[in-house]
């Protein structure tokens, strides 16, 4: 049997650090028992102060909108394992060919590379379940010196958008920035 993988496949292939495999790290679909888990970890200080949205939930609009997010065919959200332990998140909500990202690590586990392998890992997946998903977004904090970073390693790069949403944007004190897949579905040799 020849196995044959696309060329979009291909190039999300090459984002993935050949240091991943072998690290311990895995990702799974997240689940309602995950619920305490990521309000905790929605409610930390760096999170909150990093985050689009700063406000703070409180446990009831969490629940909500956790519930809401696992029965949505277009949101995909994931947790982070280090050996079978809870260290992060990764979400990408879903519009037609284009996503957006949203990512967090614990705080003992954030400095040590998860987030670079974790967004690998999770782009890999994003391209299996949804491979009509052509460009990633993410909107990051202008302060975020280290998102940033490492969304520039990954190849994202300052997304165009209209001069309304980028106005928008960068008063909200976000910079937006995309990654985008090719769309060619041509088998390769």
């Amino acid at each position: 049997m020849v196995a044959s993988v696309d060329r979009q496949t291909a190039l999300r292939a090459e984002a993935v650090p050949a240091e991943v495999t072998g690290t311990g790290l895995e990702i799974r679909d997240s689940h309602a028992g995950d619920a305490r888990l990521l309000f905790d970890w929605r409610r930390d200080p760096v999170v909150i102060r990093h985050a689009r949205h700063r406000s703070e939930p409180d446990w009831c609009t969490h629940v909500n909108w956790l519930q809401r997010r696992l029965q949505d065919r277009d949101c995909l959200l994931f947790i982070v394992e280090l050996d079978g332990r809870p260290i992060g998140q990764v979400r990408f909500d879903i519009a037609g060919s284009r996503a957006v990202l949203s990512y967090s690590v614990a705080a003992n586990h954030r400095g040590q590379g998860h987030a670079r392998k974790s967004l690998a890992l999770a782009l890999q997946r994003l391209d299996v379940e949804r491979p009509e998903v052509c460009t990633v977004r993410a909107e990051v904090r202008v302060d975020n010196a280290v998102s940033l970073g490492l969304l520039y390693r990954l190849r994202f790069v300052r997304g165009v958008g209209s001069p309304t949403t980028r106005e928008s944007t960068a008063q909200r004190g976000l910079v937006t920035l995309e990654r985008t897949f090719s769309e060619q579905r041509e088998d390769l040799p």
